[in-house]
């Protein structure tokens, strides 16, 4: 069976701006996640320099028919010595609210129902969007 390579492909510079809370600089980006020419997903990323290892990641899904899972799924990612937590957050929680033409933060509990498919969607971006996987390996010595 052939494997086909997953990439991310950016979608324009990474931003910065004052966080709201802390003023210290935060980061936020977008991208696709691609295999071939099918989408994976959709992704927008935040990053506060001020938020002890957290940022937060929204993934817009696609089936593997190419189509568009309704409902943008919002995990925060907590990163520690050893790994990252992810935690699937609520609209009210999220930095979010809506996505355009993607919709709107979808329920947990419709994402949790998902969790395979949109953990491994958020590791492959973690690891493969240079821009967050750069300052994860800043936390998380490489074995």
């Amino acid at each position: 069976m052939r494997e086909f390579p997953i990439v991310v492909e950016p979608v324009g510079e990474e931003e910065s701006e004052p966080c709201v809370c802390c003023q210290r600089p935060c980061h936020w980006g977008q991208g696709w996640l691609m295999s071939e020419s099918r989408s994976l997903a959709a992704f927008w990323y935040r990053w506060a320099d001020g938020h002890a290892n957290v940022f937060h990641l929204a993934v817009a899904r696609f089936d593997d028919d190419d189509h568009l899972i309704p409902g943008v799924a919002c995990i925060k990612a907590t990163i520690n010595a050893e790994d990252i937590v992810y935690t699937v957050l609520e609209s009210d929680a999220s930095p979010w609210s809506e996505f355009g033409g993607f919709g709107g933060i979808a329920p947990r509990d419709s994402v949790l129902r998902d969790s395979a498919r949109v953990f491994a969607l958020v590791d492959l971006i973690a690891a493969r969007e240079g821009r967050l996987s750069d300052r994860i390996a800043a936390i998380i010595p490489r074995a």
